[in-house]
């Protein structure tokens, strides 16, 4: 809990503002274009975190275990992206594709606006 009132305040850093919102708003390449490797990492699995994913990997899980809202309930072989509301999925997905393209350096916001319009069906 100590840790994670020190985030709370103004100024909080691109991954943490990410981590705080990514299942209660859509992120843009242009938000998480100074994210590193570890920071991706990071920010892919708060997605999951947010949803109670129990994590084998002892780094994250006890990065994890710092925030108050952790409650690790889900198992991997028990989770499904149903699990995940249309902003957790759509973030990852960004996650994923700035990854992919070697932290993002081609990934623009209106493509990837374009691939959350899809993703939603809109």
């Amino acid at each position: 809990m100590e840790y994670e009132n020190k985030l709370t305040g103004n100024g909080l850093d691109a991954l943490q503002t990410f981590i705080q919102h990514c299942d209660s708003r859509y992120f843009t390449a242009s938000e998480i274009s100074g994210f590193t490797e570890e920071d991706c990492l990071y920010a892919r699995n708060a997605i999951f975190a947010k949803s109670g994913w129990i994590f084998s990997n002892q780094k994250l899980a006890s990065y994890f275990q710092k925030y108050s809202w952790y409650k690790p309930t889900v198992t991997s072989d028990s989770f499904t992206d149903g699990m995940l509301n249309k902003y957790q999925i759509a973030n990852r997905d960004l996650i994923v594709a700035y990854e992919a393209e070697g932290s993002g350096s081609n990934i623009d916001d209106a493509t990837y606006i374009s691939a959350v319009k899809q993703a939603i069906g809109g």
